[in-house]
């Protein structure tokens, strides 16, 4: 029983099965010559080979017969070539060329109509910094609901910062905040124009009635998170550096001899102190000295015009001070004296936080534009020029390149949802932006050989009151 279930005895059964239906299929032929031809009969004798069975007395002749046929050979198919047709000959094939500008854009056939209605030239100066966008659309959407419904067409914001994750902005034009109007006829277009026009008027209105432009508007509860805090007046002046202590042991001496003559040469405050181990603490006071003399009687009303002709700048935005125009005062008040020109580039560079002063140069252009517009009425341009040269500020934000000009070309981007993701960025190179910002009037770092294209950097001033003079040792000023 056992070796009937095991795998030799069912290998044996089918091989007798198999040996017995070749049999029963050459009966079937009266001459086995021809059976070796039956494809049935050369199946089986292929399958009992392959068990390396061995066939007993006429069947092993047949056998060999079988398992030594070979295919007939194919024969070799002529393809005839047809005759070329008449006529002249074709002419070689030339592949097209791809043109070299995109085919226009297909117009919609759901909107027959569209229109694009910018909003950046459109509002009003005192708008910058706050967030605009949302006053446009109005609370939940309200303005945005108006707008539909009273011109019946689709109204859809976009721009940068605006358009959303999956629009693409393809140049400078598509990154300006606009409406899209897609309807039926222009007259949906002015529709919403006229909404927008009076949309403005309030908004201007508000303006003039609170006496308050910029982020003032948004009324922010925490100015360091607001995306324009930085132009919110804080009042004060820089923070007080701490004093520079340089400790110098005795082997050092000529050092400290060629420290304390540059020092000297400078004016920079400085004291001396020894200690028990023979070493020298030379310490620097970052405190810049005080004006000498008094103001002019004029020096507030000056410094008044002035900040109202920041404020009040050229569109796009308030005036950003270029690099150029501005010199850091506090411990290096001494060491930029003599760099008053404007085509000259400052030893020290200017940075966030660091309080700052006018450059001669920037002190007379912008005297000039207020002589111009007559700002200041009956005061002599001297008189203004000094006053300026008085003046001492601190930087609140410094930027460059990119965020530069999103700041002058795009600023109700800083309040859509890219910011906070890391995305708020221009859609070309550094090349095409440098470009955008000397069109805007900027001039940039004078280049070199070392960097033939320097990046271009902004400041945001606030500038303080007049300081006073010194009071001397008698007590008057």
């Amino acid at each position: 029983s056992d070796w009937k279930k095991s795998k030799p005895a069912q290998e044996q059964r089918n091989v007798l099965s198999s040996f017995e239906h070749l049999q029963v299929k050459l009966d079937g032929f009266e001459d086995v010559d021809l059976a070796k031809h039956n494809r049935e009969v050369q199946k089986i004798v292929k399958e009992l080979n392959e068990h390396n069975l061995i066939f007993p007395g006429d069947l092993d002749e047949l056998a060999t017969s079988i398992l030594d046929m070979k295919p007939p050979p194919k024969k070799a198919i002529e393809q005839i070539t047809p005759p070329p047709p008449p006529g002249a000959p074709p002419k070689p094939y030339v592949a097209p060329k791809l043109p070299k500008e995109s085919p226009p854009q297909m117009p919609e056939n759901k909107y027959p109509w569209s229109e694009k209605i910018f909003l950046d030239n459109l509002l009003a100066r005192g708008m910058y910094g706050c967030n605009v966008l949302s006053r446009i659309i109005g609370r939940g959407g309200m303005h945005h609901r108006r707008m539909e419904t009273e011109s019946g067409a689709r109204v859809f914001f976009r721009g940068l910062g605006v358009s959303g994750r999956d629009a693409e902005l393809n140049d400078s034009l598509d990154c300006r905040l606009h409406i899209a109007v897609k309807g039926e006829v222009p007259q949906q277009g002015r529709s919403v124009r006229r909404i927008i026009s009076d949309i403005i008027a309030e908004l201007d209105g508000e303006v003039n009635e609170r006496g308050e432009a910029g982020p003032r508007l948004d009324r922010p509860r925490d100015p360091e998170m607001h995306p324009f805090g930085f132009m919110l007046p804080k009042g004060e002046g820089p923070e007080a550096d701490g004093p520079l202590k340089f400790r110098f042991p005795e082997e050092d001496g000529q050092t400290l001899n060629d420290l304390l003559v540059w020092l000297k040469q400078a004016n920079m405050p400085l004291e001396l102190d020894s200690d028990t181990q023979w070493r020298t603490t030379l310490q620097v006071t970052a405190v810049e000295p005080p004006q000498i003399d008094d103001p002019p009687e004029q020096a507030e009303a000056i410094a008044e015009a002035f900040d109202r002709l920041l404020e009040e700048w050229q569109y796009p935005s308030p005036y950003w001070f270029e690099e150029h125009a501005l010199r850091p005062t506090g411990l290096w008040t001494d060491l930029t004296r003599n760099e008053e020109g404007g085509d000259s580039a400052c030893p020290i560079a200017v940075q966030q936080g660091q309080g700052v002063r006018l450059t001669a140069s920037a002190a007379a252009y912008f005297a000039t534009i207020m002589e111009q517009a007559d700002l200041v009425p009956g005061v002599a341009r001297s008189t203004v020029e000094a006053v300026l040269m008085r003046l001492r500020g601190v930087v609140r934000r410094q930027v460059e390149d990119e965020q530069l000009l999103l700041y002058l070309a795009y600023p109700w981007a800083w309040f859509s949802e890219a910011v906070g993701r890391g995305g708020l960025r221009l859609p070309f190179g550094k090349e095409r932006v440098h470009e955008a910002l000397v069109e805007l009037g900027r001039v940039g770092s004078k280049p070199t050989e070392s960097c033939p294209a320097p990046s271009f950097r902004g400041f945001c001033v606030e500038w303080m009151p007049v300081k006073a003079g010194a009071v001397k040792l008698d007590g008057e000023r």
